[in-house]
C-alpha cells in the first residue's frame, strides 16, 4: 500500500498535466502536502521494515519514487550530496554553498584547484576555484542533463547560474541591506564571512577583521545567512549570467571573497564585470529553476 501511495503521488507529482503547459510553481507547491504525507510514511516503514531483506529491497523502489525536487521542500542532489535551499521570494533553489572542489571533481575528476602560495585551494570541501564562465556553464548543463536523465527533473526545471538580480535578492535577505552580513562597517569579527582578514597572506587587508582563513575555507565555515545560505559574506566571488531566449551568457562576478576588503566590492549590490576568470579568488554556486 505505501509503495502505491508513494508511485502514486510521485506521479501526480511530475505530471506536468496538459502537454501545452507546464504546472506553475503555485501548482507544485500546493502539492506538497502530499509528497509530505508520503515520505513520512516511507520514513515509518523504514523504521519498521527497513533492517529486513525484503524492507532494504523496497526502500529502493521507494526513494526512486519520491526522491526529486518538490517546491518548498529543501533539496540535495543524489550521490553528488549538493544541498539547495527554498527560497520563496524567487520561486526557486539556490544552492547552499558555493560549488566544492569535490562536487566539481564528479564532473571533472581531473580537476585541481591548486594551491595559493603556500594554501591548499584543492580540499574537497572548498569551493573550486581557477575556473572559466565556459567551464561553468558546461558544469551546469552537465548536472541538468545528468538529472533529467534520472527522472528526477520535469523538462522545464533546470540548474544554471543566479541573474545579478537573483543574487541581489538572496544577499539582502528581504531587507535592503547593505552588506551580505547586515549595515555594519567595518564588518564586526565572527559577523560577516571569509574576507581579507588579519590572516590573510594579502598585502592590503583589514586589520581590525579576523576570520581565522588565510584562503578559502570549508564551505560550511563560511557564515550562514538568514535565509540559509552560507559564503554571501565572503569566500569567492560568485558568477552570475544573463539570460536571452534560454542562453545563459556571462554577467558578473558578485559578493566579497577571501581577499577582498576594499568597501565598493564588498556590498550586496557589488559587481565586477572586468574581473578575470581563472582566478584563485572566483567560483560559483547554482541554482535550481522550475523555468
Amino acid at each position: 500500500e505505501i509503495r502505491a501511495n508513494c508511485e502514486r503521488r510521485s506521479r501526480n507529482l511530475r505530471s506536468p498535466g496538459k502537454a501545452s503547459a507546464a504546472p506553475s510553481a503555485d501548482t507544485l507547491l500546493s502539492r506538497t502536502r502530499n509528497l509530505r504525507s508520503t515520505r513520512k510514511a516511507f520514513a515509518e516503514y523504514e523504521k519498521k521494515h527497513g533492517e529486513t531483506a525484503a524492507g532494504r529491497r523496497w526502500a529502493k523502489l521507494f526513494r526512486e519514487a519520491i526522491d526529486f525536487p518538490i517546491p518548498a521542500c529543501n533539496w540535495t542532489v543524489p550521490d553528488v550530496g549538493m544541498e539547495f535551499v527554498w527560497i520563496n521570494a524567487l520561486k526557486m533553489w539556490v544552492g547552499k554553498y558555493e560549488v566544492t572542489n569535490g562536487e566539481y571533481r564528479a564532473f571533472n575528476k581531473a580537476n585541481h584547484s591548486g594551491p595559493y602560495l603556500k594554501y591548499s585551494l584543492d580540499r574537497d570541501r572548498q569551493p573550486v576555484v581557477y575556473v572559466s564562465f565556459g567551464e561553468i556553464s558546461a558544469y551546469a548543463e552537465w548536472l541538468t542533463k545528468r538529472e533529467r536523465e534520472a527522472g528526477r527533473l520535469p523538462k522545464q526545471a533546470r540548474y544554471r547560474l543566479p541573474a545579478g538580480r537573483e543574487y541581489i535578492t538572496y544577499a539582502q535577505c528581504g531587507d535592503d541591506r547593505k552588506y551580505p552580513w547586515g549595515n555594519d562597517w567595518p564588518p564586526i569579527t565572527g559577523k560577516a564571512g571569509n574576507l581579507g582578514d588579519t590572516t590573510s597572506p594579502m598585502d592590503s587587508k583589514f586589520d581590525t577583521y579576523t576570520d581565522g582563513h588565510p584562503v578559502t575555507c570549508k564551505v560550511e565555515e563560511s557564515r550562514e545567512n538568514p535565509w540559509g545560505l552560507f559564503g554571501i559574506g565572503g569566500n569567492v566571488q560568485e558568477c552570475c549570467a544573463n539570460e536571452t531566449e534560454g542562453k545563459q551568457t556571462f554577467e558578473a562576478w558578485r559578493g566579497p571573497d577571501w581577499h577582498l576588503h576594499e568597501l565598493p566590492y564588498v556590498q550586496c549590490r557589488s559587481s565586477r564585470a572586468d574581473a578575470p576568470e581563472g582566478m584563485a579568488f572566483v567560483g560559483f554556486r547554482l541554482v535550481l529553476s522550475l523555468k
